[in-house]
């Protein structure tokens, strides 16, 4: 049956056509997300999330596209989420980040109540400016506060590929005007 066939009949109130979906694409959407985190446990979560967004709003969605865009359109959003929960630390992070290079370690502090949404954004659209391997291994360094080497066995890349994507990483960031960020809460980098 084609999927705008199956997504009719789930709209119908035909639990089987749901079924039916999720077994045609599931594989499809972990490898994406997969590919998307590197993470394993967190691609079955976030896989686990679309197929509940898609329970939730398929009975009332209108399709415009086909079903296979629309999905992996809902996929593609719940890895971003993932990635801005993921990447939400104080701002003075990223302060101390840019100050103590590439070889510098953060302190490990929880978000402060002063760490608010307007943070968060900030360093998101810091991350946006690099590659998402490339802002995963800062984070995982420099916030976590692990290894290139412990940082190169999670991902599974050797340690010299984690290095230069820390240091390209870094130099993008060094590159950008903090300063203009600083009506948000930071401390800004002069």
């Amino acid at each position: 049956m084609e999927d705008l066939a199956l997504v009719k009949a789930f709209q119908q109130g035909k639990t089987s056509a749901f079924n039916a979906l999720y077994d045609r694409y599931a594989d499809n959407v972990y490898r994406f997300v997969r590919a998307k985190t590197s993470e394993n446990e967190e691609a079955k979560d976030i896989t686990q999330n679309v197929f509940l967004e898609v329970i939730r709003t398929l009975s009332k969605a209108k399709i415009t596209r086909t079903f296979k865009a629309w999905l992996f359109g809902i996929a593609a959003n719940e890895v971003r989420d993932f990635w801005i929960k993921h990447y939400q630390m104080p701002i003075d992070s990223i302060d101390l980040l840019l100050e103590n290079g590439h070889e510098g370690l953060l302190p490990q502090k929880p978000a402060t109540p002063k760490s608010t949404k307007a943070q968060a954004e900030l360093l998101q659209k810091l991350y946006e400016q690099i590659p998402p391997t490339q802002a995963r291994v800062i984070h995982m360094r420099f916030y976590q506060g692990l290894t290139r080497k412990e940082i190169a066995a999670e991902l599974q890349v050797p340690e010299e590929t984690v290095k230069t994507w820390q240091y390209r990483a870094l130099k993008v960031l060094r590159s950008l005007d903090i300063r203009d960020f600083s009506s948000l809460g930071g401390a800004g980098h002069e």
